[in-house]
């Protein structure tokens, strides 16, 4: 989710309500931090805006697998333009972090995660 928060999910008091409800985030609990840069806001500033969470329950659990920015081959520190009108890449998937940001003020965050605990079936 965008949480629009400049530090990650603790920064807010949402994200802070729901860490103390037993949300984990992806990114965190597979690199041991918040990815840095996920959001450049409309001030030029980037932000740790976006999480991707889950929680445990009903006698079942999540294994984070991995998590990452994309385009991957950016760090997630890396700073990124803000869209520009028009510009859109015109097909196929974008590469680089310029073509990435001309699609959105957003990078990607993708998680793998793995329930534990679940039937065959479920996982």
């Amino acid at each position: 989710g965008d949480f629009n928060t400049d530090r990650g999910m603790l920064d807010s008091a949402v994200g802070a309500a729901l860490a103390g409800s037993g949300f984990r985030s992806a990114h965190l609990a597979v690199h041991g931090r918040e990815a840095v840069a996920t959001h450049r806001n409309h001030r030029g500033q980037l932000w740790a805006s976006d999480l991707v969470l889950a929680r445990p329950g009903g006698g079942l659990d999540w294994r984070f697998e991995a998590a990452a920015l994309l385009p991957v081959m950016a760090d997630d520190r890396a700073a990124f333009s803000r869209p520009r009108p028009c510009t859109a890449h015109p097909r196929g998937e974008p590469y680089t972090m310029e073509q990435w940001a001309d699609l959105s003020d957003h990078r990607p965050l993708v998680a793998h995660l793995e329930l534990v605990g679940a039937p065959r079936g479920l996982r």
